[in-house]
């Protein structure tokens, strides 16, 4: 072999050598169950159904996503997909007699996203870190406060407690005759298809923006802006109205819509 012919696989050997290096480097870094660097990476993906008698639903939740919807068969379903990192997840359900507790907390970085569907005359509760949290076609009592993110509420009927500290809380198609939204820092939309009997909403640093439809005795409204403006457009304002609206708000505009 000529010194020329040395070279050139002394050379290849080195090239070849590095290749087998980067994709033993790849694969270790690969995200599987296992490891990504230093990070343990898990994840699960799970089926439930429930046959248990059901009146209410309570959902505790870190980051990902709660969607909420009635079922066709008066059963519970749970569709749930995990992924953590450090720490141990804790998700579970657990019942308090016709109770269901849905949680989705866990010690460490997780990440949840849950699709669940009740009877739909469920209570629903929801309490989310930082999450997107949508409640849809149920018409039982919604519960839902989010710390930071959306929340999403449409086509409900029953009596509604809607909170969001950071982002955006947006309400479409509601039926229900006593609502309580709050919002600080957000944005905030309310559309309702019935007159409320009760609408009480505040929000701090944001907007508020309540569309309702035509009620025959008008509305009862209540201001109490500060460092903020309001408007009323189509709405007939009647004092002695058994419809009322009530809007706090600081540093914001409020407005409020006829249909």
């Amino acid at each position: 072999m000529t010194t020329a012919q040395k070279a050139v696989t002394t050379v290849v050997a080195v090239i070849l050598v590095g290749i087998a290096l980067l994709v033993i480097v790849v694969i270790a870094d690969s995200p599987r169950d296992g490891r990504v660097g230093d990070e343990p990476v898990a994840s699960s993906v799970d089926e439930m159904t429930y046959d248990e008698d059901v009146t209410a639903l309570d959902v505790r939740a870190d980051s990902g996503t709660v969607t909420i919807r009635p079922s066709e068969d008066d059963r519970v379903h749970i569709e749930r997909s995990l992924a953590w990192g450090t720490g141990d997840t804790v998700a579970g359900q657990t019942w308090d007699g016709t109770v269901l507790l849905v949680d989705g907390r866990c010690e460490g970085a997780c990440d949840a996203a849950y699709l669940i569907t009740v009877p739909a005359g469920t209570a629903v509760s929801v309490t989310a870190t930082s999450a997107t949290v949508d409640i849809s076609g149920v018409g039982g009592a919604v519960t839902a406060h989010v710390a930071s993110g959306r929340l999403l509420v449409d086509d409900v009927t029953g009596p509604q407690r809607l909170t969001v500290e950071s982002g955006e809380l947006i309400a479409t198609r509601l039926g229900s005759a006593d609502v309580r939204a709050e919002a600080t820092s957000a944005h905030a939309a309310l559309d309702f298809t019935v007159p409320p009997s009760t609408l009480d909403s505040t929000v701090n640093s944001g907007d508020l923006t309540i569309t309702v439809p035509r009620s025959p005795d008008g509305y009862r409204l209540d201001f109490v802006i500060s460092s903020g403006d309001h408007s009323v457009t189509g709405v007939d304002e009647n004092p002695a109205s058994a419809h009322a609206i009530t809007a706090r708000a600081t540093s914001a505009h409020v407005s409020v819509t006829g249909t």
